[in-house]
């Protein structure tokens, strides 16, 4: 699983703004919800800029 972060600028019609914040705590609560039932997982949040 994977979220993407999108600024306001390049949202299409159909997108939904949410914060960097918003997607890792999506993304933390989905994988915690999914290791109730035993899958094994890792977690990378990165935050990079391209130079």
């Amino acid at each position: 699983m994977f979220k993407v972060f999108k600024p306001k600028g390049t949202l299409k019609d159909d997108d939904q703004y949410k914060t960097k914040i918003k997607l890792a705590s999506e993304t933390v609560n989905s994988q915690a919800s999914l290791s109730i039932h035993h899958i094994h997982s890792g977690i990378i949040v990165a935050d990079g800029k391209m130079c």
